[in-house]
């Protein structure tokens, strides 16, 4: 969450701080994301043959994937 901050608090600037506490606060307390394997795998699982990681952002908190079949 330290890296978030540091990395993404000037990108979202529109925000007041207010709301980015609120945001923040929930992001470190309820947001327990999967990994980008955990993806992959869930797509296989739901019946995609195809899976595949597209992007990943400078951040590396946020990607792309694409699920086709």
């Amino acid at each position: 969450m330290a890296r978030f901050e540091r990395n993404c608090r000037s990108f979202w600037s529109v925000m007041s701080q207010a709301e980015w506490d609120a945001m923040y606060d929930h992001c470190r307390d309820a947001d327990y994301s999967e990994t980008p394997a955990d993806w992959l795998a869930l797509g296989r699982a739901a019946g995609f043959a195809d899976a595949e990681e597209l992007l990943e952002t400078p951040t590396q908190l946020s990607r792309v994937y694409r699920f086709g079949n």
